[in-house]
């Protein structure tokens, strides 16, 4: 069986409190070395895609994944003495289907799988 718990709640926080309290701790876990996930849950309509992605527009209000790629390079752009591959993805779960919300490096399109 199963056990979750609720460490906080994070009621009207913005952008940049909810990655700081969720993420921004994975991130500098991820530069030592260790894998890190982000997951986003909820019913549809709840905020998920915007907790991640944010606005496009806005800078304040980017979310989670250009928070934590912006994190990443600020971490690494020092470190001359390693070799640092940074690899990033990003799906979507719904129907039991995943699918990759990132764009081909190619086409520049969203794979619809």
């Amino acid at each position: 069986m199963w056990k979750f718990s609720f460490e906080k709640i994070l009621h009207n926080a913005s952008q940049d409190e909810v990655y700081e309290e969720a993420s921004s701790a994975i991130v500098h876990s991820v530069v030592e070395g260790y894998n890190g996930t982000v997951l986003c849950y909820g019913q549809t309509g709840s905020g998920k895609t915007y907790t991640m992605t944010g606005s496009n527009s806005i800078y304040k209000y980017r979310g989670i994944v250009p928070r934590a790629v912006a994190q990443l390079y600020a971490l690494t752009s020092n470190k001359f003495d390693q070799a640092i591959t940074i690899r990033v993805s990003y799906a979507e779960i719904y129907n039991e289907k995943i699918r990759d919300l990132l764009p081909d490096a190619r086409t520049g399109e969203v794979n619809k799988d």
